[in-house]
């Protein structure tokens, strides 16, 4: 694969584009849905937050070693062309063009102006404040991302280390604070009734939803064209975003248990939390972060999309493959092909 993107990326953007992809909206909301799923049973809940962050990271020593042994833009595209051939890298590619992208950069856009509205007192109803809100983010990334060199990866760093702060905050306070008195992994005599014999289909259960909140760290391999040292940056990148994430959940799902029981976290979710913490202005932080979560993790699959129209063509497989592969000689990017995706 010929490749023409200037070397533009060093590791604090491939690092920051894996945790800022991962650590989105869901986190925010996954508390009460893991113990949902683990019948109220803290042990089983914190169990599969460690599960996860080992199958994310043995995946990701996986990836980060195909990653370094294939250095080429696209990703799971040009990974997949060497593993398994053209016709399955094909259509891989084109499902990220036309469904996976396009449909997720919608969706984290109109969560992005539900949240914004909330953290304005806006009615969520109101559908043109939603619209345009959405439309304007959107249109905003994708600008920064294609007509600037490497702006959108500085933007990437930035939102990344804004949205941990609500987040680590949490944490904190939560270890500090101790509120709930019966203990990180109370049990009601109810939860050891229904939990004590079936805790493997539960820790299965509750993996469910903690593997979609490890989802998305892969597709820091399609700016592999884009970074300065592939070969060390791209797998060190994956590991250590991963790693830290890991640690974080983990981390993050105690501190909660610190101040509520499972029971209560199910009821009241992060705003309660951030709320007993905070004070009545918790909800309004928790707003804020997922607002700065929904706009990091918008730019990064923005950032990542930008480069899937283009490894289409440089492969072949788009049609007009000399106009859609060509990289701007002013903004050194693929100009033409990212606003396919744009659109």
């Amino acid at each position: 694969m010929s490749e023409n993107l200037e070397k533009r990326y060093g590791f604090s953007v491939a690092f920051s584009m894996v945790v800022g992809i991962v650590i989105g909206i869901g986190i925010f909301f996954k508390a009460g849905q893991i113990l949902t799923a683990a019948n109220m049973n803290p042990k089983i809940a914190i169990a599969a937050w460690v599960l996860g962050g080992i199958i994310s990271i043995l995946s990701g020593l996986t990836a980060a070693e195909v990653g370094a042994a294939i250095p080429e833009t696209g990703g799971m595209i040009a990974w997949i062309k060497r593993i398994y051939g053209e016709r399955i890298a094909f259509l891989v590619g084109w499902a990220q063009l036309i469904i996976y992208f396009p449909a997720l950069i919608a969706l984290i856009a109109y969560y992005f102006a539900v949240f914004t509205g909330n953290f304005l007192n806006i009615d969520p109803s109101n559908t043109a404040f939603l619209g345009g809100t959405a439309f304007v983010a959107i249109t905003f990334l994708f600008g920064i991302n294609i007509f600037t060199k490497n702006v959108g990866g500085k933007i990437q760093t930035a939102a990344t280390a804004a949205k941990i702060i609500p987040l680590l905050l949490i944490t904190i306070f939560g270890f500090i604070s101790g509120d709930n008195t019966s203990g990180v992994f109370y049990m009601t005599e109810v939860t050891r009734e229904v939990t004590s014999s079936s805790p493997l289909v539960l820790l299965g259960l509750s993996l469910v939803p903690i593997m979609f909140a490890f989802d998305g760290w892969i597709y820091v391999g399609t700016i592999a064209g884009d970074l300065k040292n592939v070969k060390k940056d791209l797998p060190k990148a994956i590991i250590l975003g991963l790693g830290f994430i890991a640690v974080f959940y983990v981390a993050l799902n105690v501190a909660l248990l610190n101040v509520f029981t499972a029971e209560e976290i199910v009821q009241q979710g992060m705003f309660g939390v951030a709320t007993k913490l905070f004070g009545p202005m918790g909800a309004k932080f928790i707003f804020l972060g997922i607002m700065i979560s929904a706009f990091g993790g918008l730019n990064g699959m923005t950032l990542a999309s930008t480069r899937i129209p283009y490894t289409l063509a440089i492969e072949g497989h788009l049609p007009k493959k000399e106009f859609f592969s060509k990289i701007d000689d002013k903004y050194k990017q693929p100009v033409n092909s990212s606003v396919v995706m744009y659109v």
